[in-house]
């Protein structure tokens, strides 16, 4: 699909924010209602996040991986250092 709607055109960097399920899933119950995708089982989170790791470790150039299970600042931090090295 991806192909077929972006033909050769990919983004230059791509992050992924990455949060263990069981964390994902404590924000995620803070929260007042679950739309469809929420109130999905645990497993297809897990599935989803593998899927989205699998293609960060395909495309080390392209795809960075941020640890969503820190701090903001930290976060941020992180950001920051993957967003200066792709405007150098």
């Amino acid at each position: 699909l991806e192909q077929w709607v972006q033909g050769p055109l990919q983004p230059h960097l791509t992050l992924i924010f990455d949060l263990p399920v069981a964390q994902a899933m404590q924000r995620i119950a803070k929260r007042q209602a679950l739309d469809r995708i929420e109130s999905e089982k645990v497993d297809f989170f897990e599935r989803v996040r593998a899927a989205y790791l699998a293609r960060a470790k395909e495309m080390p150039h392209r795809c960075k991986v941020i640890d969503a299970s820190v701090d903001i600042g930290s976060v941020q931090e992180q950001i920051s250092l993957h967003l200066e090295g792709c405007i150098r």
